[in-house]
């Protein structure tokens, strides 16, 4: 993916959180003040904010901004799609993201990139026998460049000692990944030089929950063997 024409790169979208804000017009500032105090309101009242995103607030430069929120308690939870993690992990693994979607369908080379989707998926095999979710798994991998596996007959023994357990298909899974030599048993190291502009290694690093509501099939990731 080294290779790729990435249309994007982190040090040229990442917008800084003292940045001074661009002229929007007064009805719009209208709604921003809204949002904000209605936000503050909430918070002062000990309730829940929500932020529901998509990729687009990834690849235009958001991350620093929402971190500086998630760390000071203005969000509780946070919610995206495939893409906008998708986006998240190629800007935190390389620094570049995006392609030209017309481009690389033509020659049949779209959302086709081995990396993006063999360590998302392998960091959800991971997160899967520990009982977490899309986010916290992927987010947990940024974070801590890489993920720990453990043996194929730990795994083989924990499914047959209990196969009705909750963690039995998550189990079967990694197991199958590793049989068929895709995933590899032991430490994964993987460095994400770039991970100040992962917003799920951020909502991972503060404890936030941060849920991913992927399409079904449609996503790039769809498309690795794994």
């Amino acid at each position: 993916m080294v290779k790729r024409k990435s249309l994007s790169a982190v040090e040229e979208m990442l917008v800084p959180v003292a940045a001074e804000p661009v002229a929007i017009s007064g009805q719009l500032r209208a709604q921003v003040d809204h949002c904000a105090e209605r936000i503050r309101d909430a918070r002062a009242k000990g309730a829940a904010v929500m932020l529901i995103y998509g990729a687009h607030l990834i690849k235009n430069g958001a991350a620093l901004i929402l971190d500086n929120l998630i760390a000071n308690g203005w969000l509780t939870h946070l919610a995206t799609n495939g893409a906008g993690t998708i986006h998240d992990w190629e800007y935190a693994w390389l620094g570049r993201s995006t392609e030209c979607v017309r481009s690389n369908v033509a020659t049949g080379t779209f959302g086709t990139w081995e990396e993006t989707g063999r360590y998302i998926h392998l960091a959800l095999l991971a997160g899967g026998i520990e009982g977490l979710g899309y986010g916290e798994a992927l987010g947990r991998f940024i974070a801590g460049d890489g993920i720990d596996l453990p043996e194929a007959d730990e795994l083989a023994s924990l499914i047959v000692a209990d196969p009705a357990h909750e963690l039995a298909a998550a189990r079967a899974e990694l197991l199958h990944a590793m049989r068929n030599g895709s995933v590899p048993e032991g430490r994964c190291e993987l460095k994400h030089r770039w991970k100040q502009a992962s917003v799920l290694a951020s909502a991972d690093s503060h404890g936030v929950p941060l849920t991913v509501h992927p399409g079904i099939g449609y996503d790039i990731i769809s498309n690795h063997p794994m």
